[in-house]
């Protein structure tokens, strides 16, 4: 039932879509060593958005770097993201959220805020996760990529990136 509620606020949050006829994760087969897909640029079609971040590490976590991609048709249909960290300690769980606003004025998840599966880091300091939210993304708002330092530590941002439209 708790999980339940949660996709009720998510599709308060935003305008939500089950159109499945888009572009997601899946249709991208090759992942660069950062992780990120080699051909997100490449032969997309003209009414794909992609939104690109850096994410920088705050504070104690500053040797944390790394990059998140966003992709979305431009229908109103659900968007994918893929976030990758690098430098940060092995074993290392960190739950990650594509929010509203930019990281100087933070913002609510856009979505299911448990949707996102952790960034679970392996012996070289790098992890990689992606996520489908069902969800329309607007070009005109502002949106940014976080990481937490935990599930414990939920209320610390460890990592922060905004989301610039290409």
């Amino acid at each position: 039932m708790r999980k339940a509620g949660w996709l009720v606020i998510g599709a308060l949050v935003c305008a939500c879509s089950d159109d499945d006829d888009d572009i997601f994760i899946d249709d991208f087969d090759d992942i660069d060593a950062d992780g990120i897909p080699d051909d997100i640029d490449d032969d997309l079609p003209d009414n794909v958005s992609v939104w690109r971040a850096t994410i920088a590490g705050i504070g104690n976590f500053s040797q944390l770097t790394g990059d998140s991609v966003v992709r979305q048709i431009d229908n109103g249909t659900p968007f994918s993201a893929t976030t990758t960290i690098r430098g940060d300690v092995t074993n290392a769980v960190r739950p990650w959220h594509v929010h509203f606003g930019t990281c100087a004025t933070g913002g609510e998840i856009v979505g299911d805020g448990l949707a996102s599966p952790r960034l679970t880091v392996g012996s070289d300091g790098t992890a990689t996760a992606s996520v489908r939210i069902s969800c329309d993304l607007d070009e005109d708002d502002a949106y940014h990529i976080n990481i937490h330092e935990s599930d414990a530590a939920f209320d610390n941002i460890i990592a922060c990136g905004d989301l610039v439209l290409q």
